[in-house]
């Protein structure tokens, strides 16, 4: 991520990502929480079926803009110096 190499949703390359995959998952929950709430968060968990449909339903964001904001959330909080 330091090198501005984010994984991301459409091409499912978590998959890939050994621990550090927890490191990630760590900031993508905290930016939801502090973006939504925690509430939020547990009903997007819960929701069967399509990520992306439950995305826009839940949060009323897409995949594509999600990820931009948690790029710049990673960024901002744990990248600029």
């Amino acid at each position: 991520m330091m090198k501005g190499e984010y994984p991301n949703f459409a091409n499912n390359n978590f998959v890939s990502m050994d621990s550090r995959v927890y490191a990630i998952g760590y900031t993508i929950i905290e930016f939801m929480v502090e973006k939504w709430s925690m509430e939020k968060v547990r009903k997007l968990i819960k929701e069967k079926g399509n990520l992306e449909v439950n995305m826009i339903k839940i949060l009323d964001v897409t995949p594509r803009e999600y990820e931009k904001q948690w790029f710049d959330f990673v960024n901002d909080k744990y990248l600029k110096n």
